[in-house]
């Protein structure tokens, strides 16, 4: 047989298959790479227009509070004549209305309110009390614009509500001097009042917070700008896109945010490049898999070709050698008809064991469930025993590992026991490690029992090799409940006990409630503190300690694999709080394929305690050191992320500035502050969305983030879904919403 040249045959078919693969994706890829840009711009567009959503919704409360303060003073006889002034009441009203409430969004924008009365022009009336002008503005709040005489000037104005532009102040309040941009914010209740009330808002925080650029007013008047832009310089740049949204309810506002046209091409450009990589990468990849396919495929035709040329039949049928696939194919033809007379001789010996070993060469032994229907035999009624085999450690020591052939003959046994008794039934392998019988019966029969027990007598010649979990339903009618019985008895194998010897499960007997297991919160903190700072021998001893407590009471397979499957869980969450994500090194998939295979407490227990330790060697070897601004910082998100947090708010507690804390969290953490708490926040929320009877307005409260347009974005930027999405994905269209 021409070896090269059938290689080179298979191989040009697989690169011709990869090259059009190849071609069609390039041409789809393209496509892709089109509308990427405007799917980026689409999101970037949704984004901002929640911003400034959010932007107009807070200056609209800043009007409404001011608006009532005014309503205050007016209410108060003693504010005419200048004494409500000098007193209390002024700074308790203000505080009440501007600073006290949880629902005023702009609370923590502001730096600070003040008011200038014509009545007493050298004084400033403040949050925090009664200040000379020379004091306040001078030292306190210095700007060259903003000076009191521009306030004063301001009261003979007709506007009620009015925002100036944003400018520098250089303000001496805390330790040291700093230049902060404020936004000022005016009101003045009606044409002839005497005073007017002034708020000074951190612009920077605030257009952070909402995504903005700029705030530009409809006559061309740049009132804030992150680049120091004005409105024609934004409105008529080519190098970048404009996002626009005209705010109509705080004097003809245009709030924009301006995109350079580099960060979008940069975007789109990484999108091409991962796609590119990935391209050649999977085309490298494909090449490779091709020449190895055609390789061993044409090893694999040649030791076929010179097997069969192995037979005397073949051979003289075949003078000049195999030498192409259809000579193959006509071999192999010819040998499998050759080997079907065998079969026809054997069935006619008296030797057994060479018909089950032939048999079991030369036919698909395994059966799926939903092929049963059409086999069996039913006149009305029927019962259905599965039996799971499982194999012990002297099986494949002193037989071998093909436990699907070692089946296959059990299977054989149970019907050639069936068929000399005289009971009608039909007999399945599923699996390499599954058996089911279909019993026929009728009206009145009641005799399954003897007929399992007889089984499970004649079973116990293999009790060296193997043992038997058997579950046994009640008697049906209709082949139609075939797959639903086989799927509840399949259930049912789960809950026999953990013990290596073979047991009968009637479904009418056992009893699957809910889990008898214990494994309590304090157990639970206990595990946790030995695997960050016991021995192994401890957390050992523990896992010892919990799975006997549990054995003695009993608890079946079922119950001993939630068990086990807890204890695993317990160190993951450990290892997610310590270093935030679980190492590659550490495969759960593989924890719990095992768990699956085990039978006893003994394999149950070793796998636990290899996890365990494999968990306490990575504790060990990543265990961050202590830092106190970093703990102090983690356990105030930890028991707070329901209530307001902030950044000025941390510089408070630390005593330190807000711009340290920052950058020191981000060079600690890698990843930004407001990141951490949102994710920490969207975590806590997906735990919530496990119970039905919260609704997302409801967990959006719950978790800090009361807002529930910044909730659902929030949640689909860490988790790619929205919060409706992810409960029909994870937990199917009947889940409550």
């Amino acid at each position: 047989m021409r070896i090269n040249k059938f290689f080179l045959k298979i191989l040009s078919c697989f690169l011709a298959v990869v090259f059009v693969l190849s071609l069609a994706f390039a041409v789809a890829r393209f496509e892709d790479l089109r509308i990427d840009k405007e799917h980026v711009l689409e999101n970037l567009d949704i984004e901002f227009e929640g911003g400034a959503k959010g932007m107009q919704r807070t200056l609209l409360q800043i009007k409404y509070a001011l608006s009532e303060l005014s309503v205050r003073f007016a209410a108060d006889r003693s504010f005419e004549d200048g004494t409500y002034l000098e007193g209390n009441e002024l700074r308790a009203d203000m505080r009440a209305v501007l600073v006290d409430r949880r629902q005023n969004e702009f609370s923590k924008y502001l730096t600070t309110a003040f008011i200038v009365d014509t009545l007493k022009q050298n004084y400033v009336y403040e949050l925090t009390g009664t200040f000379t002008t020379d004091v306040f503005f001078n030292q306190y709040y210095v700007n060259e614009t903003y000076t009191n005489e521009y306030w004063l000037s301001e009261t003979e104005g007709g506007d009620s509500f009015k925002i100036f532009p944003a400018n520098i102040f250089s303000t001496a309040r805390e330790a040291k001097r700093v230049d902060i941009e404020l936004l000022p914010i005016t009101y003045k209740p009606h044409s002839s009042s005497r005073y007017i009330i002034v708020m000074l808002i951190d612009i920077n925080a605030i257009a952070e917070h909402y995504g903005i650029s700029g705030m530009y007013s409809k006559n061309g008047e740049t009132v804030y700008s992150v680049q120091n832009l004005t409105a024609e310089d934004v409105f008529s740049a080519k190098d970048g896109y404009v996002f626009e949204f005209d705010d109509e309810y705080n004097g003809n506002l245009n709030i924009v945010k301006f995109v350079p046209a580099s960060d979008v091409s940069r975007v789109v450009g990484n999108a091409r490049r991962v796609s590119t990589v990935a391209f050649v990468f999977f085309l490298l990849a494909a090449l490779g898999i091709a020449v190895l396919i055609s390789v061993k495929l044409t090893l694999k035709i040649k030791a076929i070709a010179d097997e069969v040329m192995s037979n005397s039949n073949v051979k003289a049928q075949f003078e000049n050698g195999v030498s192409g696939l259809d000579d193959v194919l006509s071999s192999v033809k010819l040998l499998a008809s050759h080997d079907i007379r065998t079969v026809a001789d054997v069935s006619n010996r008296e030797s057994v064991l060479d018909s089950l070993f032939l048999q079991s060469r030369v036919r698909d032994v395994y059966v799926a469930i939903n092929d049963i229907e059409e086999s069996v035999d039913i006149s009305k009624s029927f019962f259905m025993v599965y039996f799971r085999v499982n194999y012990k450690e002297e099986f494949e020591k002193y037989i071998g590992n093909d436990s699907g052939r070692a089946t296959f003959f059990l299977k054989q046994l149970i019907e050639m026991y069936l068929e000399t008794w005289g009971i009608k039934a039909t007999t399945f392998q599923i699996e390499n490690n599954g058996i089911v019988s279909v019993f026929d019966t009728h009206e009145g029969f009641s005799g399954e029992r003897d007929i399992v027990d007889a089984l499970i007598l004649k079973l116990e010649n293999e009790s060296e090799y193997a043992f038997f979990t058997v579950a046994v339903s009640d008697i049906y009618n209709g082949t139609e409940k075939l797959k639903g019985v086989y799927d509840a008895l399949l259930d049912l194998s789960k809950y026999g006990k953990p013990v290596m010897e073979t047991q009968i499960l009637y479904e009418n007997e056992v009893n699957r409630g809910a889990s008898r297991f214990y494994f309590s919160v304090e157990e639970m903190g206990k595990l946790s503190a030995l695997l960050q700072n016991g021995s192994k021998d401890d957390v050992v001893h523990k896992v010892d300690e919990i799975l006997e407590f549990n054995i003695k009471k009993e608890i079946n397979s079922f119950e001993l694999h939630l068990l086990c499957t807890e204890i695993v869980n317990c160190a993951v969450k450990l290892v997610n709080r310590l270093l935030h994500a679980m190492p590659q090194d550490i495969s759960l998939s593989e924890v719990y394929r095992k768990f699956e295979r085990a039978n006893t407490p003994d394999e149950y227990r070793s796998v636990c305690v290899v996890f365990l330790g494999e968990v306490m060697e990575c504790i060990r070897q990543n265990k961050r050191e202590d830092d106190y601004i970093i703990s102090y910082i983690l356990d105030y998100v930890d028991n707070h992320y329901a209530e307001d947090i902030y950044l000025n708010l941390f510089a408070e507690k630390l005593k330190l500035t807000g711009a340290y804390i920052s950058s020191y969290f981000k060079e600690k953490m890698n990843v930004n502050l407001s990141d951490y708490v949102n994710n920490y926040r969207i975590k806590k929320a997906v735990e919530l969305s496990e119970n039905p009877q919260n609704k997302n307005k409801d967990i959006a409260v719950m978790v800090g983030l009361p807002n529930i347009n910044t909730f659902i974005r929030l949640f689909k930027k860490y988790t790619g879904y929205t919060p409706g999405e992810y409960r029909k994905k994870h937990f199917g269209d009947d889940y409550k919403k």
